[in-house]
Parts: structure tokens; C-alpha cells; sequence
């Protein structure tokens, strides 16, 4: 009955997701896109035709007026509801899952649940349309640099004449890559192999690479469940559930293709290499490759670094490992970027997505920007005011991050500092923040158990963030700051159980006796027998 319960909670997301056909095509970043795949592919025109009726009402082409515009209203809000509605039944299952007293034969439950991501991950794979535009700046990239053999650090695609071209965003065309070496180099060998193909199918081949990583991660997720934090079966193979069925994940790996699922895919490895006994050798060429995908891995090699100091005895030796896995890492990352560096121009896109990027979904600052409104304050002051708070309280924060990895120096503290100061960045450093961003946290946070702390308000900020940021996305200015205010409030609810229970052990503490009054009293002392 329990394992019935559970397909009928996978069968209810499965239609969730195939009333997203309809709305993906009506809402698609991309009408080129939508319009060769569906041409070109007669199986998802007649996908796309039966599923229709899921979602009634809806144009018959992709949308083109200016983001913000009245026909974005009702597409957009149904969007919302659907995810809105697949993060409910998807917290329905792990909760039935969570409050089962034995999971009997785990095979069977894991045929469940890996099963139904295999659907899941089918059924996005073909979806007709795609929700961002990323995938095409991966593919013109990889052109650029495979075809024209031109470097993608200093070429922008703009430079092609290539029908690639006007499938890139606009705002994209004219910059040059800003991926780091090993996506480039990946990118480089997908355009040599797939050069031949049709642009739609080549952004197919994307997202069958992100499918193929979403499974390689089930398993490595699988491997490390239970050996960094202690687990029951049930939390273990709940935990397994969070991952697959993370509508979050799905929605942004297999149906928008975006490469963080490799970046995690490197993470996963290195906490797995981390043994009690390792030296961080292994796991250092792991992360750094994360790192060189994108760069928001790279908080993993300091803590691995002060991991892997804090587990010797002595400050020479602890100064020597940390310079041998620095150098470690400074190599390989040299021997990747090999080919495409020309300095300093190689360096400007790295320079401008720090120095240069704008304001997009950042919480402080939608903020900042609410109190100037309803306060009349000039709204660039209070943002430099803002972004040095910020920056201050990041810094703050990774010291204090940095003492508890140095006092507990194993894989479960670094898989932890990793998830935390990760989603920490995104939600208060960065200031740009996009739904695929919380791949990483969500990813390494559900490791440790997903009844964590860290890992229940990860799965509440993705539960949000993708109805929340994408009506933000469609209805521009028209969307009411409350239901951002909401988003970024609502998830730290997660944690008032952790407070009460901390509070109510802090209150029992003061009420015991001291500890000299808790200790037995000394046995009174036998007279000695009297010798006969």
C-alpha cells in the first residue's frame, strides 16, 4: 500500500510535467528553437498536440511581445501554480517516505524511485520548448572556438556569420565566453562532434549530457549517503528521493541543460575520494575541476585546504600540504586553459562577470531597492552601502565557517561548509542569482540527510525560487513585491524547529545543578578489620 502511495505521487508529477509541454512552448526563450524541434520531430509535435489540453487557453506560438507585457499574465501564473503544484506533491512523497517505519526491501523502493526519474528526465528531455537561452551560448562558443578556431576568451559570437547567432541572447552576442576552461575545452569537442547536426538537435545533445550526469549523480549521491552523517535506511533512501524528484534540478538540468549538474558531478567525486586517511590529493584534482566549469566550486578547495592542514601536527607540514595542493590545483588549471591563453585579454570576461555584472534576483538588493522607493532615499548610495554589508558579512561568515571545519577536518565538515557557504553566497553575496545556481547547495546538502538543516532550507528556497524568479522574469515590474519579500523570508521558517529545540536544550541546561553538586560522593570509608 505504502509503495502504491508512492507511484501514485510519481504518476501525479509525471503528468505535472507533461502539462509543462503546452506552457514551454507558449512561454519558450526561444520561438526558433521551438519551432524547429517541433518540425522537425514528429513525435513531439503529437506529444505536444495530446498535451495540450493540459493547459487549455494557451497561444498557439511562442510569445513574443516585450517581457512584462499583459499576454505574459495568465501563461506566466500557471507556470507558477504548476511548479508550485510539483514542490507540493514532491514534499508529499519525501514525507511518505520520512514516516515509514521500515522501508522493507529497499530494491523495491529504489526501482520507485529511480524509475520515475528516468520518466521525469524523458519526458524533459524532448520538451518543446526551453526556459533559458543558455544552451545556445554553449553551442555558439564551442562553434566559434571548433569551427572557426577562434578564442572564445576574446571573440564574442557576434563576430560569426553563422546561423548559431540569432539563437544566442542578445545580451550574450556580444560578450566573449564566461566559462571557465573545462567547459570551454567540453564545448569545443561537442561542437567537433555534432557539427553536422541541426541547431535544435545540438541543444538536445546538451541536455542528454546533463541527463546522463543527473543519473551519474543518483549514484554517487547513493555511495556517499550514510557515510558522512549516520543515516537509517529510511533517511537514506528518502534523501536518494529529494535528489531525483528535485523538481528544481529537473527542470533546469534536463530541460534547460545548464552545465552546473557537471560542476556538482566533480564535488560528489571529491567528497567520495575524502577518506578519513587521504591525503586531499585526489579530492583536490576533483573539486578543481568542478572549479573549472564554474567557478562557484572553488569554495570546496578551502576547505578541503584546511581540511587536509588541520588533520597533520605541526605548522611546517600543515604549510607544505596546503602549497602542494595549491600547486596541484594551479597546474591543472594552467594545462585547461593552455589553449586559450592570450593574456591579459583572456582575463577580461572573468573581470567582467565580477567586476561588471549587474543586479538580477538579488535578494539584499530587492531590499535596498523597496526602502529607497518607500523611503525616498537615493537608491546608488544605499547600494554601495549594501554590497559592502554584504561583503563584510560573507567574509565574517567564512571565518567562522573556517573554524569548524579546522576543529572537525573530515569529508561530512567540508560537504557541509561547502553546501552552506555556497548557498550563502548566493542568497546574500552575488549579485546575480538564477534558479540553476542553487543546483550546487541543494546537491551537496542532501549528502548529508535531508532532514539537515542546510538541507531543508535548500529544498525551500528552490521550492520558491523557480515559480518566484520566473513570474519575475515574465511579469517585470508588474509583479508585486510581496511575493518576492515572501520568497526570500518563507524558507527560514524551515529552521524556527532547530531554534526551539536549541533554546528549549539551552533552558533545560540552566535548570541542572552544577556539575560539582552532579558527581556521586566519595564512598565513605570501612574501618579495617581488626587482626586476630
Amino acid at each position: 500500500m505504502r509503495l502504491a502511495l508512492l507511484i501514485v505521487c510519481a504518476l501525479i508529477l509525471e503528468v505535472g510535467w507533461l502539462a509543462l509541454w503546452p506552457l514551454s512552448a507558449t512561454l519558450s526563450h526561444s520561438a526558433l528553437f521551438t519551432a524547429s524541434l517541433v518540425e522537425s520531430h514528429p513525435l513531439i509535435q503529437s506529444v505536444l498536440q495530446a498535451t495540450s489540453h493540459l493547459a487549455p487557453g494557451l497561444a498557439q506560438s511562442t510569445l513574443t511581445d516585450p517581457l512584462g507585457a499583459d499576454a505574459y499574465v495568465v501563461p506566466a501564473t500557471l507556470f507558477a501554480a504548476l511548479m508550485l503544484g510539483l514542490a507540493s506533491v514532491y514534499g508529499l512523497a519525501l514525507l511518505l517516505l520520512n514516516f515509514l517505519q521500515g522501508v522493507g526491501s529497499v530494491r523495491a523502493w529504489l526501482a520507485v524511485i529511480i524509475g520515475g526519474a528516468v520518466l521525469f528526465q524523458a519526458t524533459l528531455l524532448l520538451l518543446p520548448g526551453v526556459f533559458s537561452q543558455d544552451v545556445f551560448s554553449y553551442i555558439a562558443y564551442g562553434r566559434l572556438a571548433a569551427i572557426y578556431d577562434l578564442n572564445p576568451y576574446i571573440w564574442p559570437p557576434s563576430v560569426l556569420r553563422d546561423p548559431i547567432v540569432p539563437w544566442v541572447a542578445d545580451v550574450w552576442r556580444t560578450y566573449a565566453t564566461p566559462y571557465a576552461p573545462l567547459w570551454v575545452n567540453l564545448q569545443w569537442l561537442l561542437a567537433r562532434l555534432t557539427a553536422a547536426l541541426p541547431i535544435a538537435d545540438q541543444a538536445l545533445v546538451y541536455r542528454g549530457l546533463g541527463n546522463v550526469l543527473l543519473l551519474t549523480n543518483l549514484a554517487l549521491v547513493w555511495r556517499l549517503l550514510g557515510r558522512l552523517t549516520p543515516l537509517s535506511p529510511t533517511q537514506r533512501v528518502t534523501s536518494l528521493a529529494a535528489l531525483a524528484w528535485n523538481p528544481l534540478l529537473l527542470f533546469e538540468v534536463a530541460a534547460n541543460a545548464h552545465n552546473d549538474i557537471l560542476m556538482v558531478t566533480f564535488c560528489l567525486v571529491g567528497l567520495l575520494l575524502f577518506r578519513a586517511t587521504s591525503k586531499g590529493t585526489l579530492t583536490c584534482i576533483a573539486l578543481t575541476l568542478g572549479t573549472l566549469v564554474k567557478y562557484l566550486s572553488g569554495l570546496g578547495l578551502i576547505w578541503l585546504a584546511l581540511a587536509a592542514a588541520a588533520r597533520l601536527d605541526s605548522w611546517p607540514r600543515r604549510a607544505r600540504r596546503v602549497a602542494v595542493l595549491m600547486a596541484l590545483s594551479i597546474a591543472i588549471s594552467l594545462a585547461l586553459a593552455a589553449p586559450w591563453l592570450e593574456l591579459p585579454d583572456s582575463l577580461d570576461p572573468l573581470l567582467n562577470e565580477t567586476a561588471g555584472v549587474g543586479y538580477v534576483n538579488s535578494l539584499p538588493d530587492a531590499l535596498i531597492v523597496l526602502l529607497a522607493d518607500r523611503t525616498g532615499a537615493a537608491l546608488e548610495p544605499a547600494r554601495n552601502l549594501e554590497r559592502v554589508l554584504a561583503i563584510v558579512a560573507f567574509t565574517v561568515y567564512l571565518a567562522w565557517e573556517a573554524r569548524r571545519v579546522w576543529a572537525e577536518p573530515g569529508r561530512a565538515a567540508i560537504a557541509r561548509a561547502l553546501a552552506r557557504s555556497s548557498l550563502v553566497y548566493v542568497l546574500v553575496a552575488s549579485t546575480s542569482v538564477q534558479t540553476w545556481y542553487f543546483c550546487l547547495p541543494l546537491s551537496v546538502a542532501l549528502v548529508l540527510g535531508w532532514r539537515r538543516g542546510i538541507a531543508r532550507i535548500s529544498l525551500a528556497y528552490s521550492a520558491l525560487a523557480l515559480p518566484v524568479l520566473y513570474l519575475s522574469y515574465y511579469l517585470r515590474d508588474s509583479l508585486p513585491p510581496a511575493i518576492f519579500i515572501a520568497y526570500a523570508c518563507a524558507p527560514l521558517a524551515v529552521l524556527l524547529p532547530d531554534v526551539v529545540r536549541a533554546r528549549t536544550r539551552h533552558a533545560n541546561a540552566r535548570l541542572l545543578p552544577p556539575r560539582e553538586q552532579q558527581q556521586p560522593s566519595p564512598p565513605t570509608s570501612l574501618p579495617m578489620p581488626t587482626p586476630r
